[in-house]
């Protein structure tokens, strides 16, 4: 015999997939909490990545700024010091090509500029580029790799071997290291 009255209060279907109910709730559940853990992740991710970025840039920037200045005077004082007499001239570069060869300071001087340029690029009125478009961040990459093995080669040619080291060594300690299990790339690239 049916009962019409506790028939309709009662929805049978309801209690019969109630499995499939809490299973869809549970799946929900966890994509939600999957997609707020990658958001997070992502974020963290891309503000060490733009740290790091912008860590080595501003060493980068600040070494050749100071190397521009320091070539500068060089070629200041060898310009005082031509108009001295020609005998302490002549005991002078006896002296300097008897330690090194005689390097060609107007030419360190127009390859620091090219590379303070090369840096700058990244700049729009003293401002970073923040974009992250793949165009962009290609474009930063070309130009991080550029400046770079410029700033090497400079640092032999003017001295200073182990102060590109120790920038590099800073960039490291204080930049941090990016996980590439993850990220496609070549693994050299990443400092």
């Amino acid at each position: 015999m049916k009962n019409s009255e506790t028939d309709s209060y009662f929805d049978f279907d309801s209690v019969l997939n109630l499995e499939d109910q809490y299973y869809n709730e549970g799946f929900n559940e966890g994509q939600l909490e999957g997609s707020m853990k990658q958001f997070h992740e992502g974020k963290e991710l891309g503000i060490q990545t733009g740290y790091q970025r912008l860590l080595i840039i501003g060493q980068l920037r600040t070494l050749v700024n100071y190397w521009i200045e320091k070539i500068d005077r060089l070629i200041e004082s060898n310009t005082m010091g031509t108009e001295s007499s020609s005998s302490d001239l002549s005991v002078s570069v006896v002296s300097v090509s008897v330690k090194k060869p005689k390097r060609d300071n107007h030419k360190v001087k127009k390859t620091l500029d090219g590379l303070k340029m090369l840096l700058d690029s990244l700049y729009d009125n003293d401002k970073i580029n923040l974009t992250n478009s793949d165009e962009d961040v290609q474009t930063y990459e070309t130009i991080l790799k550029k400046a770079r093995a410029k700033v090497r080669s400079l640092s032999t040619v003017l001295g200073d071997e182990e102060l590109y080291a120790s920038i590099e060594r800073l960039s490291l300690q204080v930049g941090g290291t990016i996980p590439t299990s993850g990220i496609t790339g070549a693994d050299e690239d990443m400092w």
